[in-house]
Order: structure tokens, then C-alpha cells, then sequence
């Protein structure tokens, strides 16, 4: 029975030494789990913010090229007009409005259209000209042969000054004459034919007849040159690729008074061009549209980006 006693006192230290030890290790234990859990969180968070940078530095670097592309294009091109369009009517053999490139700019695929705003009917001069119904009508007849034509929702602004124009421009962009949903609709550099090929905002007004189709200087001459000299125009044209306005009013034969306001109404240089640049393919495709007019010092300038 002393024995027992004995014992049982002697090994009751060691039973709390051995307690309070499971006590530590559990604790201890458990700091060691909470510090893996904290450091993976932090991990995680981290890797998370690094992935998230990556993709925004990524997105960042792409639209800087985006812009870049589209501002060495624009610098490139427009002010070389003239000699691209000449080089594609080369190509061609006859007068070109129109002229498309495919490019890559990296990895990525960028589509140029250049167009001769000075070849279309300028829609500030039909409505100076014959009024808002009129122009509408003479829209609506542009878009022939486009496809699916673009419905007609005029929204002028008001203007004073003519900025050197022949018609105050109370149209400055598609989106105040048409109802459109999308620059693809206006543009086309994809291949299709665009509803907006024969029409412009931004020229003076005279149409280029070395470039301009039948159905566009049809528009402008509207109630100064009848059909035969229309015909007698083109004629000419086709005879003479480089004649001036001069010698093709001097074909025509007209009436002092007649020729005077022709004259008013066709040129044979070209001053206001329009380039698309498009980038990026399907969903991802952005456009933007340059418009450049000479005269007046500097010129006139016009950016729309989409």
C-alpha cells in the first residue's frame, strides 16, 4: 500500500510534464497551420494580383499598338492620297475611289481603306441645293446596290459660317444623317460594299468627275446638267483620262450661264480623303476613321474611333 502511494506520487509530475507538453504541441501545431493557412492566402492573393497585371500590362501594350498602328497608318497614308489611289486606277485601269490593304502589324491583322471624299456627293451641298426631302430622296438612290440600305434620320446642326464649303455643314458625321448600329455598317474594308461608297460630309462640295460614277455626279449636277451631258461628261472622260474642267465644259457646249454654275460644281483635283483602319479580328475589331479636307492653312481635320 506504501508502495502504491509511492508510486503514484512519483509519477504525477511526470504525468502533468507530459500533459502540459501534448498541450504545447497541439498549440504550437495549430500556430503552424494558421501560418501555412495565412501564407497561402497571401500566396494566392498575390499570384492573383500578378495575373491580374500581366493581363492589364498585356491589355495596356495591345492598345498602345491599337493606337500607335493607327496613328502611323493615318501619317503614312493620307498624306500620299493622290499617289496611292493613282497607282491603284494604274492597277485598275480606271478611275478608282476606293483602294484596300491588308496588313499585319505584329500579330495582328490591320485592314486600310482609302477612299476620295472629293469623288462622292457631298449630302450639305444636295440639301443647300434642292432641301431636306430632296436630299433624302437622292440618298436613298446613292445606296443603290449596296445591299440592305441604311434607314435615313437626318439630325442637322446648326452652322453660320461656311468654312470654305459651298453649303453650310450641317452634316458632319453618318451618325447625323443615318441610323446606324455599328461602324461595319459604314465601312468596307471586309469586303462588302459599303451603303455609304457614293456619299460624303466633309468635302467643299465638288465632285471630282475624273473619279466620281455616274450616279454620284448625277446627284450633284441635279438641275444643271441634263442626261445627254451627263453622258457627253463621262465621254469625255473616258477620251481624255487627264482633261481638265475646263476642256470638258468646253466639249459640252454649254450656255455661258450653265457652263459658269458646272463649273461651280466640278473640279478635277481632289482634296478631302477618308481612311478606315481597322484592327483586330471577329468581336475584338476596332475601327477608326481619318478624315483630312486641304485648304483653309492646316486643313480641316476629322477623327471617329469605335
Amino acid at each position: 500500500m506504501e508502495k502504491m502511494q509511492r508510486c503514484r506520487r512519483w509519477n504525477s509530475p511526470f504525468s502533468k510534464s507530459v500533459q502540459g507538453k501534448r498541450r504545447q504541441s497541439g498549440f504550437v501545431l495549430l500556430m503552424v497551420l494558421a501560418v501555412l493557412v495565412l501564407a497561402a492566402t497571401v500566396l494566392a492573393t498575390a499570384a492573383s494580383r500578378s495575373c491580374r497585371s500581366a493581363l492589364e500590362a498585356a491589355e495596356a501594350q495591345r492598345d498602345l499598338q491599337l493606337r500607335w498602328g493607327a496613328l502611323s497608318a493615318r501619317a503614312t497614308v493620307l498624306p500620299r492620297a493622290e499617289l496611292l489611289l493613282g497607282q491603284e486606277e494604274a492597277r485598275l485601269q480606271h478611275p478608282a475611289v476606293w483602294a484596300r490593304w491588308e496588313l499585319n502589324l505584329g500579330n495582328m491583322p490591320l485592314v486600310l481603306g482609302l477612299s476620295d471624299e472629293q469623288a462622292k456627293a457631298n449630302v450639305n451641298l444636295l440639301e443647300a441645293r434642292h432641301g431636306r426631302q430632296s436630299m433624302v430622296a437622292s440618298l436613298g438612290r446613292l445606296q443603290s446596290g449596296s445591299g440592305a440600305l441604311l434607314p435615313i434620320r437626318p439630325r442637322p446642326q446648326e452652322v453660320r459660317k461656311l468654312r470654305g464649303q459651298l453649303a453650310p455643314p450641317r452634316y458632319e458625321s453618318f451618325d447625323m444623317l443615318f441610323e446606324v448600329h455599328g461602324p461595319s455598317q459604314l465601312a468596307s474594308v471586309e469586303g462588302r460594299t459599303a451603303p455609304v461608297k457614293r456619299i460624303t460630309c466633309w468635302s467643299d462640295g465638288r465632285i471630282n468627275f475624273r473619279r466620281a460614277d455616274r450616279e454620284s455626279l448625277r446627284a450633284v449636277t441635279r438641275g444643271v446638267l441634263d442626261e445627254a451631258e451627263l453622258a457627253k461628261l463621262l465621254e469625255f472622260r473616258r477620251e481624255v483620262p487627264g482633261g481638265s474642267v475646263h476642256e470638258a465644259l468646253k466639249r459640252l457646249e454649254l450656255p455661258r450661264e450653265q457652263a459658269v454654275e458646272a463649273a461651280q460644281l466640278l473640279t478635277d483635283v481632289s482634296g478631302c480623303h477618308a481612311l478606315w483602319v481597322v484592327t483586330g479580328e471577329d468581336e475584338q475589331r476596332h475601327y477608326r476613321l481619318y478624315v483630312a479636307r486641304a485648304g483653309g492653312g492646316a486643313g480641316t481635320n476629322w477623327r471617329f474611333a469605335w
